[in-house]
């Protein structure tokens, strides 16, 4: 997977730059250049740091409303993305259903085996004898 991704960033290298920059005033909207949609992880990160970053209150108990505005525009955002979303009704193709429900599926032993081979832990040899299942 990461070298697939590295692969990836080398042919987009826009891919590269974060959608959160630490910019408060710049925060995701940043995506919408890219022409892709944040990973959610992206929306609740970008609240984390509002809400770290910025206090609740001002002087005098008076309400943070710079804070509330920035909260509001990153929920608004999410928002716009659930409702554009909910009007896509993607059907996969029968020659794609027929491929996919043909696979042959592996075990979670299997695929973590493979994975191993693919991408070895860290400190550990290519092959079976350095990669045990967690579980084990």
């Amino acid at each position: 997977m990461q070298t697939a991704w590295k692969r990836r960033q080398q042919q987009q290298p826009q891919l590269r730059q974060p959608f959160f920059r630490g910019d408060p005033e710049e925060g995701l909207y940043s995506w919408k250049q890219c022409g892709v949609v944040p990973f959610l992880g992206s929306f609740l990160t970008e609240l984390f740091m509002l809400d770290t970053a910025m206090e609740e209150y001002l002087e005098g108990n008076e309400v943070n409303h710079r804070k509330k505005n920035k909260e509001y525009r990153v929920l608004t955002e999410i928002l716009l993305l659930q409702v554009a979303a909910d009007r896509y009704r993607i059907e996969p193709e029968q020659p794609f259903r027929a491929w996919f429900q043909s696979g042959t599926w592996l075990s979670e032993e299997e695929s973590y085996t493979l994975s191993c081979q693919l991408e070895p832990r860290a400190g550990h040899q290519t092959g079976g004898a350095g990669c045990s299942h967690p579980q084990a």
